[in-house]
């Protein structure tokens, strides 16, 4: 999971938000290691705005990018079939999925959203959703 980090309880919530983690829970599955490059859900791979600068929610997305399609120059996950992208803090923002492509995986979409474009970065299918 690559999370918008303007803040650091923007993380917490947003782990929270998305039903990563229960509500309440986030402190103590960050703490757990979780979060680690070798955790369960390897989170903020580039190190954060505080690691990496700030470039308003772009950073995550190349990230997230890199990370699915195998190519992270430092800190490449194990797992990177798909990686949750958010970008802005709390209330305003936006999310999106990055997966890699496979045969057998069909995405699950939530009823109040279609493709809005088809995008390839290498060997990944970017989709890019809409609210209808």
């Amino acid at each position: 999971a690559e999370i918008y980090d303007c803040f650091t309880s923007t993380v917490l919530v947003g782990l929270e938000g998305l039903g990563l983690c229960a509500r309440g829970e986030s402190g103590a599955f960050v703490r757990s290691g979780a979060t680690g490059i070798e955790g369960a859900l390897p989170t903020n791979t580039h190190g954060g705005l505080l690691g990496e600068g700030y470039l308003h929610g772009m950073n995550t997305v190349a990230e997230a990018a890199l990370q699915v399609s195998g190519r992270a120059p430092a800190n490449q996950v194990a797992k990177h079939d798909v990686c949750v992208v958010t970008s802005g803090a709390l209330m305003d923002g936006s999310a999106l999925v990055l997966t890699r492509p496979t045969k057998a995986y069909t995405p699950v979409v939530p009823v109040n959203l279609q493709v809005a474009r088809r995008l390839r970065y290498g060997d990944s299918l970017i989709l890019v959703y809409r609210e209808v």
